[in-house]
């Protein structure tokens, strides 16, 4: 069988990861994950949600949450490393300086390739929920009218002439006559009768306006309706300002003012399918506590660089 001389260097150099852990104050395993890792590392801080278990009455009314960092230094990741592998072997040496670099340089680059996956299972590790519910809805319908009242206010500007007189032909002021028949037709011939003692004659008198540069303009105002509540003391209905809606009831999702009319309707829909599905949900959860982002860090490790006992 052929072995290159690079496998039985290798197998020459298989080193106990106990003894780099031991090996501090020196190139110690500590100190081999800060170089690859970096300080501080992105498991150093992990805020994660737990529900306070209420202790009375008043608290169990209300959820309440307490937020715990189960993130861990790099002693800490070092610590756990070596429970984990520390019988199984690097096939590095740690007295050599070349080993320790590249066994190094392996970890920052296994590291590197995961990244987002570390940081996508720490986000998850940080949601709050009720592991029983499949079913969480929050929905806020709103509608708002602004009626009030309207004034107006009538600004003329410019000169009405009045002009009074008769009024001619080409209805302009000057002299006119109207005359007024009492028996305009004779009744025995049926032609038109002229008999002075038959009609009546007048002066045509009337008035005349000249606008001269004459505009007016018409403003329009809203004024919002006064609310009124009843007062107990004055035994009084009085004005209560303007009705505001706060953002948080609010379906635009900014504070409202000014409207005489508001109708908001909130519809929350929480829970699961059944008692069933009750069990699946917790079984699922116990999964998901069961998880642990360094046990993840770890087994890219093992694959790549930890040689196992066998």
């Amino acid at each position: 069988m052929y072995s290159s001389k690079n496998l039985r260097k290798k197998v020459q150099h298989l080193t106990l990861i106990e003894d780099w852990y031991n090996n501090y104050p020196n190139y110690d395993l500590s100190n081999l994950f800060t170089a690859a890792i970096g300080v501080p590392n992105i498991f150093s801080t992990i805020y994660v949600a737990i529900r306070k278990n209420p202790e009375n009455a008043t608290e169990a009314a209300t959820e309440t949450w307490n937020y715990y960092n189960v993130g861990a230094d790099m002693r800490e990741i070092t610590n756990y490393f070596v429970t984990k592998y520390g019988l199984n072997y690097f096939a590095y040496n740690f007295n050599s300086g070349e080993d320790c670099t590249n066994i190094k340089n392996r970890i920052e680059a296994i590291y590197n390739a995961n990244i987002y996956k570390y940081r996508k299972l720490i986000e998850t590790m940080g949601y709050t929920y009720n592991p029983l519910y499949n079913v969480d809805a929050n929905e806020l319908y709103s509608n708002m009218e602004a009626i009030g009242d309207s004034s107006s206010d009538r600004t003329p500007d410019g000169t009405i002439i009045n002009t009074s007189g008769t009024l001619d032909n080409n209805d302009d002021i000057g002299p006119s006559t109207i005359t007024n028949y009492t028996n305009p037709y004779d009744e025995n011939t049926g032609e038109s009768a002229d008999y002075v003692n038959d009609k009546t004659e007048q002066s045509a008198i009337t008035s005349k306006q000249t606008y001269e540069e004459y505009s007016e303009t018409t403003n329009i105002y809203n004024k919002p309706a006064n609310h009124y509540t009843f007062n107990p003391d004055t035994g009084k209905y009085e004005p209560s300002g303007i009705f505001s809606v706060a953002a948080a009831d609010s379906a635009f999702g900014v504070a409202l003012g000014g409207a005489e009319r508001y109708y908001a309707e909130k519809r929350i829909r929480k829970g699961n399918i059944g008692v069933t599905k009750s069990t699946e949900l917790i079984d699922s959860q116990r999964k998901v506590v069961k998880f642990n982002i360094l046990d993840e860090f770890f087994k890219d490790l093992e694959r790549e660089i930890v040689v196992g006992i066998y």
